[in-house]
């Protein structure tokens, strides 16, 4: 059975029962201190002698830091078997870590208290991710290089940047930041001041308590050009064409219409008619079959 009391009801408590925690594959381990999983599940364990009737007996778990004692929530479950008290964590997240007591009262007499067992909760840092970006200088191609993990706890960590095997002391910008579920999260950058060569393999190193050795991944340069064209200038070239093209379609329009203009002005010329009227002429020279002469009176010029 299991039911709540303040920590005023225990102050009694003089017996401190082993308590043990077991994560997956580890019951029965009897530890002062254990790690955790993030979203694994861990199963603390009060023991009892076996002869007591676990009917009769209840438990009570606490941690410190807290004002009163756990209860049982969708994360948390308490059971009460023979031989032993039980405390399920599920889903286990940062905020569960710290040190847990436990009691338990029989025939009126509860015992427990004690220094309780250290709850460490981890998450490892692995996938790591490499994201490269290259750029160039003169005929030569660069590099650079960013390796980030996942959101890890606890805080300490180890990063190092190796090229062929051979660890890289230059170049390298680490930061690390704090997410707001109290995890962190790395971004290590390297930039190679070399031009790159075919084949190179560039490895990100990563340590953390949370892994039994050293989280890798790798980067192989590959299909590298010497003479590649800068990405600006190429670019810069596809607006250049682009600005020609539109002022030649300029130009062509320009030069079409005046042709165009032109060639109406002309043909109306050649299609105006004159109309006019003819009258002796004195002071002219004679044309015509009869030797006359006329003075030509324009009237108006029909087109």
């Amino acid at each position: 059975m299991l039911k709540t009391l303040s920590f005023s009801d225990v102050s009694f408590l003089g017996i401190l029962y082993v308590v043990s925690v077991c994560s997956s594959g580890d019951h029965g381990r009897n530890l002062a201190q254990t790690l955790a999983r993030r979203g694994g599940n861990v199963l603390f364990r009060c023991p009892f002698p076996f002869h007591v009737n676990h009917s009769a007996v209840t438990a009570y778990w606490w941690r410190d830091g807290n004002k009163s004692f756990l209860q049982a929530n969708g994360r948390k479950r308490f059971t009460v078997r023979r031989g032993g008290a039980y405390l399920h964590v599920l889903n286990v997240t940062v905020a569960d870590a710290g040190m847990y007591h436990c009691a338990v009262k029989y025939q009126h007499r509860t015992v427990g208290k004690g220094t309780g067992l250290q709850l460490l909760v981890y998450a490892a840092p692995v996938p790591l991710k490499i994201v490269s970006t290259s750029f160039h200088k003169a005929s030569s191609t660069f590099l650079r290089l960013q390796c980030q993990t996942a959101e890890f706890h606890p805080k300490e960590f180890n990063l190092t940047w190796h090229k062929n095997g051979t660890r890289i002391l230059t170049g390298i910008s680490t930061v690390q930041q704090e997410t707001t579920d109290r995890l962190y999260e790395v971004i290590s950058s390297l930039e190679e001041t070399r031009p790159i060569e075919q084949g190179t393999v560039y490895t990100c190193q990563v340590y953390h308590v949370s892994i039994s050795g050293p989280a890798n991944c790798s980067y192989i340069v590959d299909n590298v050009d010497y003479h590649a064209v800068p990405v600006h200038l190429i670019y810069r070239s596809i607006l250049g064409i682009l600005v020609i093209i539109i002022l030649a379609v300029i130009i062509f329009d320009h030069v079409t219409s005046d042709m165009l203009h032109r060639y109406r002005n002309e043909e109306t010329k050649r299609n105006s008619v004159t109309i006019g009227k003819l009258e002796p002429c004195s002071e002219c020279t004679p044309v015509g079959y009869d030797g006359e002469c006329f003075k030509i009176h324009f009237l108006m010029t029909i087109v």
